[in-house]
């Protein structure tokens, strides 16, 4: 039985959210300077940040503060290690070492807080902790710190409710931020950074969630926070201020000390009596923002600043920087790896099925097939097998569950990825888990949900048109179709991972699609296809399923003549052959077991394709 959240034992919280070791970070020089895109599409380098020097403590809260586009978010993905390091100079000191804090010491929360809304509050965090968590440890210990982290966020009221999001009720927005803090706070994290985690809620909410941070900061954590114009409430909970404008420290040290640097420039500047700090802060910073890059007056003020001056650093090799635990980028004895590759994909594959939670798909995808299907047996019911009158039928028939089922299986893929894409380049940023586990969990279970329905629908068709009445022939039919369906799928996955834009991806697909179509055999034989493009056709997955079906449903077959016939077209006699019909369709040169073979081969590569894609693509955290 699970520890009751309400009981859980204040030793048990501190424990939780007690970091593995004190960390301190310090900046010397820190510049960045990530390789960009202008507006002619040409590649340069763009200075993000510009010399920052600054330190940050263990048990203090800092805040990273300033107008949007100042460097704030920048400079938080610079220390926690996400960026590609070839584009940050200056030294990046961890407890007076050169090196990054490692990624189980580090927590980010990021503005947009992403998660899955189909999860409860408890099972959000679990699986953190469940990928997190040193191997070592066991599942009733994992619930336990789950527990006692939503204890003591003041969580424990919603632990069995969902999170919910934008097309469902679920916890409000201050319990999401915390929420979202919990999930960090797995890894007992040294280094806590969060990306504007006031903006969007009103001053209780924010006010708590400052008390929540500096409750951890009261066990050793090192709190450092971007904001952007916070309430004088929430500015007078911050131990320690950086000012930054377009990538400039414009001040760096206690809040309180910030307005009278600025006041003793000898700008003019005074802040006005009943006024936010921050409010005028902001306003002051845009008026010296409009002065232009050569003229601006507070980057230079700081820089001659004498406080700046005397600011002292720890030099590489100080180890032992005042209330730290040494380096924090090297090994012990409990900073193990996380969740094995196994583990991983069982974790992950949980996840995925209860993130469908509440989704109505399965009952809407059958009344769609029901729909379909009924259709379907309208315009083919129970063809006679017995004349060729209707080998066409037979030959529309097949194709066309080919095409309309795949078709709808592409389009259904191309979202697959697009709505956990930033949700699952967060997470490998983070270190949580390899992108093969979550590749194979996330197919996996669209796998299932995608074969059931229109396997469903080719069976009923199958019998109610009167195709080949024999298992055996059922057997390849239904065969070639699933598998028809499974390159359908793949090629929506190669899709979704290649083009990561969706809008562009549903241009896309339906161009492929079509040329698939095409180069099917039905529409065109191949011989009187353009000698250019009828090699195209052996990447045609309706070529190969067609071609199965087709020698699957006439091979051995003979049909009577019939006035209203098309017996002449097959350049025999009557009776007709089917051996007739394939070759006269020019579907005489592959046999049912080169088609499903090649069909395979075609699914393996497209999902292979798709994953490089993906790795490539979604493993990257844009900033």
């Amino acid at each position: 039985m699970r520890p009751s959240a309400s009981t859980a034992s204040l030793e048990d919280a501190a424990t939780a959210l007690a970091p593995l070791r004190r960390v301190r970070v310090d900046l010397v020089d820190l510049r960045y300077a990530p390789i960009v895109r202008d507006a002619k599409g040409n590649r340069a380098p763009k200075r993000v940040i510009h010399g920052c020097t600054t330190s940050f403590l263990p048990g203090t809260v800092s805040a990273l503060m300033g107008p949007s586009g100042s460097g704030k978010t920048s400079l938080l993905t610079v220390i926690a290690g996400f960026v590609d390091q070839s584009h940050v100079s200056g030294n990046l000191l961890v407890n007076g070492e050169r090196t990054q804090v490692r990624k189980r010491l580090v927590g980010i929360v990021f503005q947009d807080d992403m998660m899955l809304p189909a999860l409860t509050a408890f099972e959000t965090v679990k699986f953190a902790a469940d990928l997190r968590m040193p191997r070592r440890c066991s599942d009733a210990e994992r619930t336990e710190a789950c527990d006692a982290i939503l204890n003591e966020l003041g969580l424990a009221h919603v632990r069995d409710q969902l999170v919910g999001g934008a097309a469902r009720r679920g916890v409000s927005g201050g319990e999401r931020k915390r929420l979202a803090v919990g999930v960090e706070l797995v890894t007992r994290p040294a280094l806590l950074l969060m990306d504007e985690p006031t903006s969007g809620l009103d001053a209780a909410a924010a006010l708590s969630l400052m008390r929540t941070l500096r409750t951890l900061a009261s066990r050793g954590q090192t709190v450092v926070a971007a904001i952007h114009q916070p309430r004088t409430t929430v500015f007078d909970s911050f131990d320690h201020l950086v000012l930054m404008s377009k990538g400039h420290a414009l001040y760096d040290g206690a809040p309180d000390g910030c307005v009278g640097h600025l006041e003793s420039l000898g700008l003019g500047l005074t802040l006005p009596p009943r006024t936010n700090p921050a409010d005028w802060l902001m306003d002051v910073i845009a008026a010296d923002e409009s002065l232009g890059e050569d003229t601006r007056k507070l980057p230079e003020g700081w820089k001659n600043a004498k406080t700046q001056k005397e600011k002292r650093v720890f030099v590489v090799g100080d180890s032992d920087a005042p209330g730290t635990d040494g380096a924090a980028g090297k090994r012990d004895d409990d900073d193990d790896e996380g969740a094995s590759v196994w583990r991983q994909l069982r974790v992950l594959t949980v996840r995925e099925d209860k993130s469908r939670r509440g989704q109505n798909l399965t009952a809407i995808n059958a009344s769609q097939m029901l729909v379909m299907a009924i259709l379907t047996a309208m315009f083919w019911w129970q063809m006679p097998d017995d004349t060729d009158a209707f080998v066409m039928e037979r030959f529309s028939i097949l194709f066309f569950c080919i095409i309309a089922q795949s078709n709808a299986v592409v389009f259904a893929c191309v979202n697959t990825f697009a709505k956990e894409r930033q949700l699952m380049i967060r997470e490998n940023a983070k270190g949580m888990y390899h992108p093969l586990p979550f590749f194979i969990a996330k197919t996996a279970s669209d796998t299932v949900n995608t074969l059931v329905m229109p396997c469903l629908y080719a069976t009923v068709t199958y019998w109610c048109v009167g195709l080949k009445r024999t298992a055996e022939a059922y057997f390849v039919f239904i065969t070639a179709f699933a598998l028809c369906i499974l390159v359908a799928q793949s090629l929506g996955l190669a899709l979704s991972c290649a083009i990561p834009d969706v809008q562009v991806s549903l241009i896309v697909a339906p161009m492929v699609i079509l040329m698939l179509m095409i180069l099917g055999g039905f529409y065109v034989t191949f011989s009187n296809m353009p000698v250019f493009i009828r090699w195209l056709s052996w990447c045609s997955q309706a070529r190969f399923g067609f071609t199965a079906m087709v020698v699957n449903e006439f091979s051995g077959r003979t049909f009577q003549c019939d006035p209203n016939g098309n017996h002449a077209r097959y350049g025999t006699g009557c009776p007709v052959r089917g051996e007739d019909v394939i070759t006269a369709l020019e579907m005489d040169d592959l046999s049912v077991g080169q088609c499903l073979l090649a069909l395979a081969l075609m699914q393996v590569g497209l999902r292979i394709a798709a994953y490089v894609a993906m790795v490539v693509n979604f493993t990257r955290l844009k900033q």
